[in-house]
């Protein structure tokens, strides 16, 4: 003969075993996500660059400055970062 607690017992069982089936889920979901975007990124580091040096030659600078005029940076809808 089974009494209720039995049933209570196993019924509470069988619910955490799919709970933890249900987060085992959840975590392959994620891992597969991650693989996607993993495969994506080889696929960017993999593409040529646009830039391709073809002189072997030494650039030597003698002199030279780097000038900004009227340059600013905020996010949007804040006040600037720094002008």
């Amino acid at each position: 003969m089974i009494s209720t607690g039995v049933i209570v017992l196993a019924q509470t069982y069988i619910f955490k075993v799919f709970e933890q089936l249900f987060n085992i889920r959840n975590v392959m979901k994620n891992l597969n996500r991650a693989f996607g975007h993993a495969i994506e990124m080889v696929e960017m580091l993999d593409e040529p660059h646009e830039i391709i040096d073809r002189t072997n030659e030494i650039m030597q600078v003698t002199s030279g400055k780097i000038e900004f005029k009227d340059v600013e940076f905020k996010y949007i809808d804040t006040s600037p970062i720094f002008k």
